[in-house]
């Protein structure tokens, strides 16, 4: 009777121990659920300062405008091969009552290379990639507006090109203005700005050894108003 008794206590134990795993596990698959789908939907744009704006963000596509990017999963440059160009706009409007002074920047720009144990990482500065360096930026245009649809947007970007004005980003540098101090009025011709960017890769293969495993990605875009 007594055996009975402590093999019936041992399995009985052996079941609370096994639904308390099951249970832990659960909880953190769905913590790291929670995070993975929480930095995919991070907002790839913050803005900073003491306007009130509404802005949009897309990219152009052979000439077409395409839907307002709003998360960092939306800018991605792992399938880049020699040559592609990635077009953009801004467009930031002051819907508040003052004036003041709009900068856009890119912040964070880094290269990064696969840990099979911490996941995407910063190289090492000391021993730099060349994927960074082997893009660059280049704003198109910067114009005031009275119209932001899509149709208006179109046409203008239908008349820049390059002016071979490019600059390389480096490992030395954290964050690149697209505009610095621009006039943004509450109200009138230069309450609406947009900005039009591109960014080229013009290194080699992603593919070719001195890429391997590694990762070109601009964190966010910051927009501050003041």
């Amino acid at each position: 009777m007594l055996k009975k008794l402590f093999a019936g206590n041992s399995l009985l134990t052996s079941l609370i121990a096994l639904i308390g795993a099951f249970l832990m596990m659960a909880a953190v698959g769905f913590a790291w659920w929670s995070l993975t789908n929480q930095t995919r939907t991070d907002p790839f744009i913050n803005t900073v300062g003491n306007l009130e704006i509404d802005y949009t963000f897309k990219q152009f596509n052979e000439g077409v405008i395409g839907e307002a990017i709003v998360t960092t999963a939306e800018v991605d440059f792992a399938n880049a091969i020699p040559g592609d160009t990635y077009s953009y706009v801004i467009v930031v409007e002051n819907i508040g009552n003052i004036d003041g002074l709009s900068s856009i920047y890119m912040y964070n720009v880094r290269s990064l290379s696969y840990d099979d144990i911490e996941g995407w990482i910063a190289l090492d500065a000391v021993n730099p990639t060349r994927i960074q360096n082997s893009f660059n930026y280049e704003v198109l245009a910067i114009r005031y507006l009275d119209n932001t649809d899509d149709v208006t947007l179109e046409a203008i970007f239908a008349t820049l090109s390059s002016t071979n004005n490019k600059t390389y980003f480096t490992q030395a540098v954290d964050r690149y203005f697209l505009m610095e101090n621009e006039t943004l009025t509450s109200e009138g011709e230069e309450s609406i700005i947009a900005i039009f960017f591109q960014i080229t890769y013009e290194g080699i293969n992603f593919n070719n050894n001195e890429y391997v495993g590694q990762r070109f990605d601009i964190n966010k875009i910051v927009i501050e108003c003041r």
